[in-house]
């Protein structure tokens, strides 16, 4: 799950969530498998990756694992997920991925034609297969098990296939104790036995990744080929990676590092439906309502999907970190770090036998040169328990038998308590410029103050009903010792107009508010509103308006994964202003600039509908401008005709992606999906909600079965990828187009909409969607004719694997099982470990827990002022090392913040300045009259001179406002205007009366507009798509 753009607006938005610091004291560890899995395999920027051979790639998903616990150093749980079967909208993302990743632009009147696999690959594979028996082929793998054994014991061959290459580990990785042994390969692999994977070593080390690798000699180039795509639940390599990380783990918890033993590690696997992280956010979510769980240390979740930014703030628990690394390239640290083992291998045998006598005298010896690691990477270090497999060895193979790992200190860490007091910060700030008030007295009533987990924040005791924070004494004394007399000043102190949302201990509804915002920004479910941009500061448009407009009447959501519909009504009321200026100021610069427009929307040329000025655009909302924009828009996204059931189905992914974010898995809906490729028009949706009746729109049913999993990879993958399925299902896809209730399913030949950027994976995708219901047919009728094999592979598991030590202590809440004997399938390529145990846990509901209460007096960059009134200004990061300068926290030194401090001198105004000059010419004037006129002249220059001198310096010492004097905490290239309300004219700052109507700027009444400075060269407003959009078919 993504949001583009969203990760890099927050950080330059708030530096201080940003810490290279790892978290002291880390209670649990949370991995999504899946961000380790892609970069040990593939890689767009480096083809030789996917090269590699498939043991090399399940190594390197151990070994990074092991980097992460060693550099987190978790006290009590780690949490293993890996992505399993997905919603159905998210599935339509993921069969958009995979298709684009075979796709190949189409030539203009180019038909698709019929899909055939590459006869020189895996389909003359495919057909040798077929026309042998299973004995045969068994009988074929063990005589070419046999060969490659005998070429192994053949010093001119396994010299040059296995000593350069896999001798750098050290034989003990052969012996179990290293990584290699944790790759369990399967016997029954035809793939692997027709396809062996051989290279040789160089001694020239080249300036690429690989170059420590060499040349690559390939025979055949098919037999290398690595589909990405394989990366998909139910697929044989990903049982494998399982397979893998499973036998790691149980190596690793039998062993004596109690930096593995005092963990419980939970493995939850491709075969347990839903994403990886949605899994951890609902474990964490679990176990938050336990004491010994919430708050007792940090939690490192690992992830760079932005949407896991918005996960864990749901969750509204405290210590919460998100390991991100943008940058991390596995494969270049062990490349660095098996050159230097080559260096001094070669070193220790010319002198052989000098290192043998000086170790046999002195075991403890290591040479400081070697003992030299590079971080990040397995190290070898002496070991005094050695296996009995290694005693024939000698005293330099013997030193590398036991391997670790340096912590990595590259990480980035993003405190999300941090990001979750800076929103609520700015929101406060943003209050206390508009003079907030509580629109009507039900806005915030306490019975409806109830937080997406059931709980009712005052329904406790010692709870201020005005919504501010009880101080210790009140929260300290006993119930009935506040003083009975109670003056008029405090009673008007507790009247509704006087709440404070940003101050009460229901603040976090807030966060939740803010999320259901940025659910607009678009993600993995749901397009983004025609106009709103994470890297054109949209959040900030939508801030601007929540506070305006929407706060003020309660807030956006209520009870347990519920929205209130009336106010997403108003916001999307307002936003709809927005959404018309930014529309309306394309149209106008393209008619201005027509003659160099490139990129704007071509209307009928020579008429003079063409001409927009001013005045046209300078009117209020639903006018003849906003038609013009609207109908082009419709019309070429292919909404023209389905307005009403776009607007539909939008509002119902909103409430969907909201009740995604905050419940588990087991009550999502797994079959919804939003049936269109762009949203309507906000202006659309406004009109939607008002129209309907609101109060008896019927709630949509919730359907918590998961597709099948053979379902799920007939609807992403495309027919190329057809050798990843069972060979039935193969054939199905392969024969698509003879079919035609299948031909939309697997088509040929699709459209791409490049509107909103040039690169793949942020262009839309206007894919056909998949048909399910045929698709389970088809499966259905293909399950007789499974194997044994393949159906264990792919069928769906409703628990995860705890895996624990005898000296693990943390035991996680829920139903907790021993291992069943039909789990024996399963792990039958894990063998069990004396000292392991594993066990099933199973999902259980959701108990109510009290959300955290955040900070609202963080200092938010031109928005908070010091205790003297002075405003906190934005640091600059130093240029490569990123770290802020001076005490790198955004405060001034010496001094405490006070958010609510609003006054500030900012010396005399302009008009004092004119007032002041003109005084002092005509006491010049008055004095000087006497003497004579070119003396008066002289003299008068003269002071005047000195007037505009002390007025230019007065401006630049008081720093008086400027215009309006409005201040927003924008980001670096982000322009701030503001819009008028009245004539919906967007005016500068500079100006203090709207251009076009004369109202007068009014912090309360006109709203900050946020918007890029590149954006007008941009086509981001361009309502036309239909230039962008561009055919492209399935490369054969």
């Amino acid at each position: 799950m993504g949001v583009p753009k969203f990760a890099s607006w927050l950080r330059n938005k708030y530096p201080a969530i940003v810490t290279k610091n790892c978290p002291s004291s880390v209670h649990g560890l949370y991995i999504d498998l899946n961000g380790i899995i892609h970069p040990c395999c593939h890689n767009d920027s480096d083809t030789a990756i996917a090269l590699l051979p498939e043991e090399e790639k399940l190594e390197c998903i151990c070994s990074e694992l092991e980097l992460l616990v060693q550099t987190v150093q978790p006290k009590e749980v780690m949490y293993i997920a890996v992505d399993g079967v997905a919603p159905r909208a998210k599935m339509n993302q993921q069969r958009a991925r995979r298709y684009m990743g075979r796709a190949a632009p189409a030539q203009t009147g180019e038909v698709a034609s019929t899909y055939m696999p590459n006869k020189s690959g895996m389909a003359i594979v495919e057909e040798v297969v077929r026309e042998f028996t299973s004995t045969e082929m068994a009988q074929a793998n063990d005589d070419l098990d046999e060969v490659r054994q005998t070429l192994l014991e053949d010093p001119l061959y396994s010299g040059a296939l296995y000593n350069e290459g896999e001798e750098e580990a050290g034989d003990a990785l052969n012996d179990g104790d290293g990584v290699n042994s944790f790759c369990v390969r399967s016997t029954d692999d035809d793939y692997e036995s027709t396809h062996e994977n051989r290279y040789v070593e160089s001694n020239q080390v080249v300036d690429d990744v690989f170059g420590h690798r060499g040349e690559v000699i390939v025979d055949d180039p098919t037999a290398f080929e690595f589909d990405s795509n394989c990366i998909s639940p139910g697929t044989d390599f990903m049982a494998k990676v399982s397979d893998a990380v499973l036998n790691m783990l149980n190596e690793k918890m039998s062993g004596n590092d109690p930096t593995w033993t005092r963990l419980c590690v939970i493995f939850s696997g491709s075969n347990t439906p839903g994403e990886g992280e949605h899994k951890i956010i609902d474990f964490l979510r679990t176990q938050s309502s336990l004491a010994q769980f919430g708050g007792k240390a940090n939690h490192v979740i690992v992830g760079l999907d932005a949407d896991l930014i918005f996960l864990a703030l749901s969750l509204h628990i405290t210590q919460v970190f998100i390991l991100r690394d943008t940058t991390r390239n596995p494969y270049k640290r062990r490349a660095v770090a098996r050159q230097q083992q080559r260096e001094r291998r070669s070193r220790r045998k010319r002198n052989f036998i000098d290192d043998t006598c000086i170790i046999s005298l002195n075991p403890s010896y290591i040479d400081e040169e070697e003992s030299d690691g590079v971080i990040g990477v397995p190290v070898c270090e002496s070991s005094e328990n050695s296996s009995s497999d290694t005693d024939n060895e000698s005293p330099i193979e013997s030193r590398e038998a036991h391997v670790t790992t340096v912590p990595n200190t590259g990480f980035e860490y993003f405190d999300i308590s941090v990001v979750g007091g800076s929103l609520i910060s700015e929101v406060s700030a943003l209050c206390d410029i508009k003079k907030f008030t509580p629109a009507t007295e039900s806005a915030f009533d306490k019975k409806t103050l109830v937080s997406s987990a059931g709980y009712y924040f005052f329904g406790q005791p010692n709870h201020i009903e005005d919504g501010t924070l009880p101080s210790s004494t009140e929260c300290g004394s006993p119930k009935g010792r506040r003083s009975k007399r109670v003056s008029k000043k405090a009673e008007a102190e507790r009247s509704w107009k006087n709440f404070r949302p940003c101050s009460s201990p229901a603040n976090s509804k807030i966060i939740d508010d803010i999320i259901v915002l940025s659910i607009l920004l678009g993600n993995d479910f749901l397009p983004h509103a025609p106009s709103a941009f994470s890297g054109e500061s949209a959040l900030d448009n939508l801030l601007e308006l929540y506070v305006s407009e929407v706060l003020p009447y309660g807030f956006l959501t209520k009870g347990p994964h519920e929205i209130n519909l009336p106010q997403l009504q108003r916001l999307f009321e307002a936003y709809a202003k927005i959404e018309a200026v930014k529309f309306r100021r394309f149209l106008l610069f393209k008619s201005t600039n027509k003659e160099n427009s490139n990129s704007g929307a071509e209307f009928r040329k020579g008429s003079n509908n063409d001409n927009v000025t001013v005045a046209d655009v300078a009117v209020a909302l639903h006018s003849t401008i906003d038609d013009r924009w609207r109908d082009t828009y419709l019309k070429s996204t292919g909404l023209s005709n389905s307005v009403q059931e776009a607007c539909e189905k939008y509002v119902e992914g909103v409430c969907f992606v909201w009740r995604y974010y905050t419940t588990t898995t087991t009550d999502s809906d797994w079959s919804w999906y939003y049936p269109f490729y762009h949203a309507p028009p906000v202006i659309d949706l406004a009109i939607y909600l008002k129209e309907a009746n609101i109060k008896r729109m019927p709630l949509p049913v919730v359907k918590s079965t998961p597709p099948d999993t053979l379902v799920q990879l007939l609807s992403i993958l495309p027919p190329t990828s057809h050798a990843l399925l069972p060979m039935v299902l193969g054939e199905v896809m392969v024969r698509s187009p003879q079919q035609a209730e299948l031909e939309s399913t697997f088509p040929l030949q699709w459209n791409v909409d490049y509107h909103d950027s040039n690169v793949v994976h942020l262009a839309t995708v206007m894919l056909p969607f998949a048909d399910m219901d045929v698709l389970q047919q088809v499966v259905d009728a293909a399950w007789p004719q499974l194997t044994e094999e393949e159906r264990w592979r792919t069928q769906k598991l409703d628990f995860h694997l705890v895996i624990t030590s005898n000296k693990t202590s943390f035991v996680p809440k829920g139903d907790l099982r021993k291992l069943s004997d039909a789990l024996d399938t399963i792990l039958r390529r894990v063998p069990s470990r004396e000292g392991v145990e594993i066990r099933q846990l199973y999902d259980v509901p959701l108990e109510r827990y009290r959300p955290r209460t955040y900070s609202c007096t963080v200092e938010v960059p031109r928005l908070s002022y010091g205790a003297d009134g002075q405003v906190i200004k934005r640091q600059r990061r130093h240029r490569h090392s990123g770290q802020l300068k001076g005490n790198g926290e955004g405060v001034i030194e010496g001094k405490k913040s006070n958010s609510r401090v609003t006054v500030v001198n900012k010396g005399p105004c302009f008009a004092t300045f004119l007032l002041f000059l003109a005084c002092a010419s005509v006491f010049t004037a008055v004095v000087l009259l006497p003497c004579s006129l070119a003396s008066f002249m002289q003299v008068l220059s003269i002071n005047i001179c000195a007037i505009l001198i002390s007025f230019v310096l007065g401006i630049s010492v008081h720093d008086p406002s400027s215009g309006c004097g409005m201040s927003r905490n924008n980001i670096r290239q982000t322009f701030v205007d503001w819009l008028c309300t009245e004539c919906l004219s967007l005016n500068f700052s500079s100006r203090t009366r709207c251009f076009v109507c004369r109202a007068p700027f009014d912090n309360r009444r006109c709203l900050a507009v946020f918007s890029c400075t590149q954006s007008a060269d941009q086509s981001l407003y361009d309502p036309d798509h239909s230039p962008h959009i561009e055919a492209v078919k399935l490369q054969i």
